[in-house]
């Protein structure tokens, strides 16, 4: 694995959460555009092609054009396009595009985070809980186990897709085809990730397991210069665009 990979990813996910954050606090385009070079960096540096976070981004270009028609038509503002009943203003359109933008900023977010084992991201969340552990045990242990849950949710969703696609079903143009696929791989879904958590609780409450206790873990993470350098240029750029650009 390459040396910029294994950043530890508790910087990682403060660095990501700080550049996905700080649109949400300004409607300042200067600061959209930061984060969404940012992170398109950050991309480029885990060596994700920025082409193929982009090609993701067109996946929900629906739900991006749902939120941009339904704010146009919900704002007051200068009238552009008339349809009847119908009024789209400037100004809506402006705020969807705002609003559309944090949606995809948080989006390219996850991609990139995704680029971490799930291991070493419940090892992070492991270890800023530990403090509390004793007295919120049974919270804490409720996190690590989703974030454990969850992968195996989504390898269960594209073997769903995957089973859709051979059988020569078409669930990857039009939206009702989509929102067909997601009702019917639904019921599925919930019942395997009951399957699962079930099969969890019995192998926990078999082996005795006391969500307070002090476990050991086979992923051990270790602060280096290079965290601190990652959070000293990320938390240096948000504030800079912060107090000059909101």
């Amino acid at each position: 694995m390459d040396a910029v990979q294994e950043i530890d990813p508790r910087a990682k996910l403060l660095a990501l959460g700080i550049f996905s954050a700080i649109p949400l606090f300004s409607d300042s385009w200067v600061i959209v555009a930061v984060s969404s070079a940012s992170l398109l960096t950050a991309a480029a540096i885990q060596g994700i092609a920025p082409l193929r976070v982009l090609i993701r981004t067109v996946r929900v270009s629906w739900f991006v054009a749902t939120i941009l028609v339904l704010q146009a038509l919900t704002n007051d503002g200068k009238v552009i396009l008339a349809l009847g009943d119908l009024i789209f203003t400037l100004e809506g359109v402006w705020k969807g595009l705002e609003l559309s933008a944090r949606l995809v900023i948080l989006l390219w977010g996850s991609f990139i985070l995704a680029s971490t084992s799930p291991e070493r991201i419940v090892a992070a969340f492991e270890t800023w809980l530990h403090p509390v552990r004793h007295r919120f045990g049974a919270i804490v242990m409720l996190v690590t186990v989703t974030m454990n849950l969850v992968p195996g949710l989504v390898l269960q969703s594209r073997r769903l897709a995957l089973s859709f696609r051979s059988r020569g079903v078409d669930i990857d143009t039009g939206v009702i085809r989509r929102i067909r696929f997601l009702t019917s791989a639904a019921l599925p879904l919930f019942a395997s990730s009951w399957r699962a958590s079930s099969q969890l609780a019995m192998a926990m409450e078999s082996r005795s397991y006391d969500p307070s206790a002090s476990r050991t873990t086979y992923v051990h993470l270790q602060f280096t210069s290079r965290d601190w350098l990652v959070l000293a240029v990320t938390v240096t750029l948000a504030g800079t665009c912060l107090i000059f650009f909101s």
